[in-house]
């Protein structure tokens, strides 16, 4: 589906798309210093009784958003997420890009709907591209607090889990505008990558399948003494023959098989 709509609509895709929203989120911040701090923000933020109410670039301005922190880790904040959203982008392309993110943020948007009063958080938008770049580059490493090499995949795991906490946390408080952003902010990335970890699933089933299968017929003997019992596991350096002229072609260890020859 998704080449078919590349086809058709490619040429429509913002190139750079990383860089502009970094750019609105750095404008966004230098206001909120220059003004209220938080309260600025708050007041860009999507709240759709503002939005009924004729404040319609709510829309907008809330993909924009930043998380208001000191400037140094606003900074890592936004050289962190150019370094991942660069890369989505070139992986696959500025038209799929251009759909991973407006997936997500028209969803975070609709699901704001719940609760019309309430702001909605684009926060999880972004949790989504740091699983996707984590999905896609599971060995690339941070350098954690600039000193301890940490693979990606590792922090993806912990955000993952973190995640499903803060939702599973949200359903028990039953705060359900809060569980469906965050559920809608990184529903994206089930939509990408669902089916490959359905099959990774199902090969990973299969492969630990066989490998049992595998295992078991290594332990089972090759060859048994049909007198005593005796096999090549319980006996490593026991011999054994077989009889060609019986019907079933039976075996006898050593010990055995003059017995039968003579009967």
């Amino acid at each position: 589906m998704l080449d078919r709509l590349e086809r058709k609509f490619g040429r429509f895709a913002i190139p750079n798309l990383t860089l502009i929203l970094i750019a609105f989120q750095a404008l966004f911040y230098l206001a909120a210093v220059a003004t209220t701090g938080q309260a600025f923000l708050d007041s860009m933020a999507l709240v759709w009784e503002r939005v009924f109410a004729g404040e319609v670039w709510l829309l907008l301005t809330f993909a924009f958003m930043p998380r208001f922190a000191h400037p140094l880790w606003f900074l890592i904040s936004i050289y962190i997420f150019w370094l991942m959203g660069s890369a989505l982008d070139r992986e696959w392309g500025h038209f799929r890009y251009n759909i991973y993110l407006l997936t997500a943020f028209v969803l975070s948007a609709l699901a704001g709907l719940l609760d019309p009063s309430a702001p909605v958080n684009n926060y999880y938008v972004f949790i989504s591209v740091l699983l996707a770049f984590a999905w896609l580059y599971p060995e690339f490493q941070f350098l954690l607090f600039f000193i301890i090499p940490v693979k990606v995949k590792w922090i993806g795991i912990v955000v993952a889990v973190l995640t499903a906490g803060w939702f599973l946390q949200a359903l028990g408080m039953r705060q359900w505008q809060e569980a469906a952003v965050l559920a809608a902010g990184i529903a994206n990335f089930f939509l990408f990558f669902g089916g490959e970890m359905i099959t990774r699933a199902r090969n990973a089933h299969r492969r630990r399948v066989y490998e049992t299968e595998r295992a078991e017929l290594a332990e089972q003997p090759f060859h048994k003494c049909v007198v005593c019992g005796k096999t090549d596991k319980s006996d490593p350096d026991a011999e054994f023959r077989y009889c060609p002229q019986c019907s079933d072609a039976a075996c006898y260890c050593m010990d055995h098989i003059f017995e039968h020859e003579h009967r």
